[in-house]
C-alpha cells in the first residue's frame, strides 16, 4: 500500500533530535478485534518531523486523531525530554491476519522507523460473546460488565480490566460515571489506551449499543480471589434515564509455586538476559562498567536485580544503577531494563565473568524458566606495583581501623585524655571557645532585609507566586462549574493540580516535568496527598473522553482541589 504522508504535529526542539536517540514506538489495542470493530494505533516518538503512515489493506481509518505531549526522562542521559503520542482510530471490513506498520518519522535527512504490530480479526467481536452476561441482564434496557482478560492468573502475572456498558439504544446525552470500577489491595495499576466510542455488537444473535471504558492493567500480588467493586454510570435516555451498577468477574490469584531457582528475581511472563562490558584491557585497580540487559514481557516494572557472577579479583562498588524503558499495555510491561554494575578489578591477568544467569516464572507453561547471557565477558588486567589491596578488602576501611586500634595502643594518647590532665584539656577549651565568641561578634555583618541571600529571597517569594496561580485556576473552575461548562471545569482543575503538585515538589516555575514525572516524585517522597491527586487526575482525563461526573460530584471535586492547597 502507498504510503500516505501527514503532517506531524510533534513540536520538540530540533536539537533535542540531535542529542538524543530517535525511537518511534507502535502499540495497538486491541490486537484481536472482530469486523467493524474500532482499534487504537498509538505512535510514541521523541524526534521532530513527518510522519509516513503503513496501513494494510481493508484497514478503514477513523476521522479523530488524538494527540498529547508529555515529559519523560530519557533512558541514556537522564535528562527530561518532550515525548509526542499520536492516537488513530478505525476499523477492519474483512476477517484475516494483519501487519500494521511500519511506520516512519523523516526528521531531514534520517528515517526513523518503528516496530510492526500483528493484529488478528476475527468474525465477530471478542467483548460481547454473552458467556458472562445473565438473561436477567438482557431483560434490562441497559447494564454494565467488567470484562478480564482473564478468571485465574498467577500472582505477578497481568490482568486487563475493562469497563463496557451495554444499552437497547443510545443515550441523548454523555453518560455520566458516579463511581469507578475498583479492586482492593491492588495498588499497582496503569491506565491503557483504549478507543472511546459507541459500537454495536451482538449477543445471543441480538443488537446492542455497547462502549468501552477504564480499560486498566493492574498486577496482583499475593494469592486468593480477587476483591473487585463495581461501577456505577448513569446513562440520559431522555425522558427514561438509567442508571447502571455493573456485574464483577470471579477472578482467582494463584500462588507462584514453591521451591523458585535462586536466580529467581521475582519475574513473571517471558523474559532474556543479556551482558556487556565496553572494555576489555585495564590496569589493576580499575573500574569497569558492566551492563545487564533483561528484556520481555509481564511483570518487568517490578523485577529485582540479577545478581552478577563476579570471579575472585573483582569486586562490585555500590549498588547497580537502574534505567528502565518499557511502556505497559494488554501483556502489562514490555520493553527492557539495564542494570550498570561498577566493578574494581584488584587481580592482574585474564579475567571472566561468566553469563549472568536469570529465572522467571512462565505463567503459560506454568513452570519456573532459567535463562543465561549468551557469551561470558574476558578482560585482561595488567599488573600496577602501586595498587595494594589487603585481603580483598576496602584497603582504606582497613588502614581507618589500623589508625584507630594504633590510637588505643599508644599511651601517650591514653595519658593525654586521662582523668590527671583534663585540667588542661577544659582549660584550653575554654580559652579557644571564648575567643571564637569575641571574634565572631566582631566579624558579624550588620545586614539588614535587603540584604538576605538571593536564595532566601526566592524561596520566600516563590511559593506565594506558585499558590495564588493555583487558586486563581481553582476560581476558574468555580465559574465554569456555574455555567455548566464541564469541559473547561477540568481542564482548569487539572491545571490547578499540576501547580499545587509543583508547589509540594518546591519546583521552579519554569520546570520541565510534566504531572505524571511531578505525580511519581510524589509517591517517591510519600506525600499523604498522593491519592487524592491520583484520583482527581483520573476524573479529569474520564471526562476528557467523555465520561464526566455529576454536578454534585463536581462541586466534591473542587472542595477536595481546594483543599490540597491547605
Amino acid at each position: 500500500m502507498k504510503a500516505v504522508i501527514v503532517h506531524s504535529w510533534f513540536c520538540i526542539l530540533s536539537f533535542w533530535a540531535f542529542n538524543q536517540k530517535g525511537r518511534v514506538q507502535l502499540t495497538v489495542e486491541p490486537e484481536e478485534v472482530g469486523i467493524n470493530q474500532p482499534l487504537a494505533i498509538t505512535i510514541n516518538s521523541n524526534v521532530e518531523g513527518d510522519i509516513v503512515e503503513n496501513w494494510p489493506s481493508n484497514f478503514v481509518k477513523g476521522y479523530g486523531i488524538q494527540s498529547l505531549s508529555r515529559y519523560v526522562q530519557d533512558v541514556n542521559t537522564g535528562k527530561m525530554v518532550q515525548e509526542h503520542v499520536v492516537v488513530f482510530t478505525g476499523t477492519f471490513n474483512k476477517v484475516g491476519k494483519y501487519k500494521i506498520g511500519p511506520f516512519y518519522v523523516k526528521a531531514g535527512n534520517k528515517t526513523y522507523t518503528s516496530n510492526s504490530v500483528k493484529v488478528n480479526v476475527v468474525s465477530s467481536p471478542t467483548q460481547g460473546t454473552g458467556e458472562d452476561i445473565s438473561r436477567q441482564q438482557l431483560r434490562q434496557p441497559a447494564f454494565g460488565t467488567i470484562e478480564v482478560s482473564a478468571t485465574k492468573i498467577y500472582e505477578g502475572e497481568p490482568l486487563v480490566m475493562l469497563g463496557r456498558v451495554y444499552a437497547r439504544e443510545r443515550t441523548y446525552g454523555r453518560p455520566v460515571l458516579r463511581r469507578p470500577f475498583s479492586v482492593e489491595g491492588v495498588s499497582d495499576v496503569y491506565p491503557l489506551q483504549q478507543t472511546e466510542m459507541w459500537e454495536n455488537v451482538s449477543i445471543k444473535r441480538k443488537n446492542y449499543e455497547s462502549f468501552a471504558f477504564e480499560k486498566k492493567v493492574l498486577f496482583p500480588v499475593g494469592s486468593g480471589t480477587l476483591n473487585i467493586q463495581p461501577f456505577e454510570i448513569y446513562l440520559p435516555f431522555g425522558t427514561q434515564d438509567y442508571n447502571v451498577v455493573s456485574s464483577v468477574p470471579v477472578v482467582e490469584v494463584i500462588p507462584l509455586p514453591a521451591n523458585s531457582p535462586s536466580e529467581f528475581i521475582g519475574a513473571v511472563g517471558e523474559f532474556s538476559v543479556e551482558q556487556n562490558c565496553g572494555a576489555k584491557k585495564m590496569k589493576q585497580g580499575d573500574i569497569i562498567q558492566v551492563e545487564v540487559i533483561v528484556s520481555g514481557t509481564g511483570n518487568l516494572h517490578a523485577i529485582e536485580t540479577p545478581v552478577l557472577p563476579l570471579p575472585k579479583g573483582m569486586n562490585t562498588y555500590g549498588d547497580a544503577e537502574v534505567k528502565e524503558d518499557y511502556i505497559f499495555n494488554s501483556q502489562g510491561a514490555v520493553g527492557k531494563v539495564t542494570y550498570t554494575y561498577h566493578i574494581q578489578v584488584t587481580k592482574e591477568g585474564d579475567q571472566t565473568i561468566k553469563p549472568v544467569k536469570i529465572a522467571y516464572f512462565n505463567p503459560k507453561e506454568e513452570k519456573y524458566v532459567s535463562v543465561s547471557a549468551p557469551k561470558a565477558i574476558t578482560v585482561s588486567v595488567t599488573g600496577d606495583p602501586a595498587f595494594e589491596l589487603q585481603n580483598d578488602t576496602d584497603s582504606m576501611a582497613l588502614t581507618n581501623r589500623n589508625a584507630d586500634q594504633k590510637n588505643l595502643n599508644d599511651p601517650s594518647q591514653r595519658r593525654f585524655f586521662s582523668g590527671e590532665n583534663s585540667w588542661m584539656w577544659y582549660g584550653a577549651g575554654g580559652l579557644l571557645l571564648l575567643a571564637g565568641i569575641v571574634l565572631f561578634l566582631m566579624l558579624k555583618p550588620k545586614k539588614g532585609k535587603e540584604e538576605q541571600p538571593v536564595s532566601q529571597k526566592q524561596k520566600s517569594i516563590e511559593k506565594p507566586v506558585a499558590v495564588s496561580e493555583a487558586r486563581e485556576l481553582i476560581s476558574q473552575a468555580s465559574f465554569y462549574l456555574r455555567e455548566k461548562q464541564a469541559d473547561k471545569f477540568y481542564s482548569s482543575i487539572e491545571k490547578a493540580l499540576v501547580v499545587i503538585m509543583a508547589v509540594k515538589l518546591k519546583l521552579p516555575a519554569d520546570t520541565g516535568m510534566g504531572r505524571s514525572e511531578m505525580l511519581e516524585e510524589l509517591k517517591i517522597q510519600q506525600h499523604a496527598s498522593v491519592p487524592v491527586i491520583q484520583k482527581l487526575l483520573e476524573k479529569c482525563d474520564y471526562a476528557r473522553f467523555g465520561v464526566a461526573d455529576s454536578e454534585d460530584e463536581q462541586e466534591i471535586i473542587l472542595k477536595q482541589t481546594e483543599q490540597l492547597i491547605g
